[in-house]
């Protein structure tokens, strides 16, 4: 399971891979589309901060003893 956060670019919702719609891209055979659970939107996904209360765009990759992380820059280590 993902532990991976991603912040809804449409209605601010934070939610991982596995919390999201999800459906055969019409498309793309072999292919996914992902949508929002709050408000539907497709594809409207960034990265979110790995602090786990904080509700901001991830915008900083820092490799820290524990793994990497993505974090905002208030959380930057």
């Amino acid at each position: 399971m993902s532990t991976m956060r991603w912040l809804c670019k449409t209605c601010g919702v934070i939610s991982t891979v596995e919390g999201m719609l999800s459906a055969p891209n019409p498309f793309i055979e072999d292919d996914m589309i992902y949508g929002c659970p709050k408000c539907r939107a497709i594809e409207s996904f960034v990265g979110a901060c790995d602090v786990q209360e904080c509700p901001r765009k991830g915008t900083i990759g820092t490799p820290t003893p524990s793994g990497y992380m993505r974090t905002c820059a208030e959380h930057a280590p």
